[in-house]
């Protein structure tokens, strides 16, 4: 199953506000104390957020501060590993804040437009029925003075 994108969003909010708390952390203690306990979440952390080796990729935030490595493999346990927050974290940060704001500015303008609409409506009423009232008004007027 699929994240939405304001899930996807708000997790990594909330990991970035968790992670810049602490120095370094197993990731099972970020999903601990983030109660990230759906296997979709979970696979977004491990395959998105947190970088696989030593070396993140752009998309990482997290990236792995004391590896732990299997046997002389060079690969590393990622269970065993402790991250920690990237400095690039922060751009994503921000950036997911941005879209926040936006869409929040976006759902009051939203509110906005429509109660402008509906104020336009009655003004739009309102108008008519000065209009028909005055046209009965000349009628009326016309006929009292013949």
């Amino acid at each position: 199953m699929s994240m939405k994108a304001k899930d996807k969003a708000s997790l990594t909010i909330r990991v970035i506000e968790w992670a810049n708390e602490h120095e370094s952390f197993k990731l099972s203690e970020l999903f601990e104390a983030l109660t990230i306990n759906t296997s979709t979440e979970m696979n977004y952390v491990d395959n998105i957020l947190a970088a696989k080796t030593v070396d993140p990729n752009p998309n990482n935030i997290l990236g792995v501060s004391d590896p732990n490595y299997r046997g002389a493999s060079g690969i590393i346990n990622r269970q065993k590993s402790k991250y920690s927050l990237l400095p690039t974290a922060w751009f994503s940060y921000v950036d997911l804040q941005e879209v926040q704001i936006a869409r929040e500015n976006a759902e009051f303008a939203k509110a906005n437009a429509i109660e402008a609409n509906r104020k336009s409506m009655i003004a739009i009423y309102l108008s008519a029925a000065a209009m028909i009232i005055s046209s009965v008004i000349g009628v009326i007027q016309i006929y009292i003075a013949l």
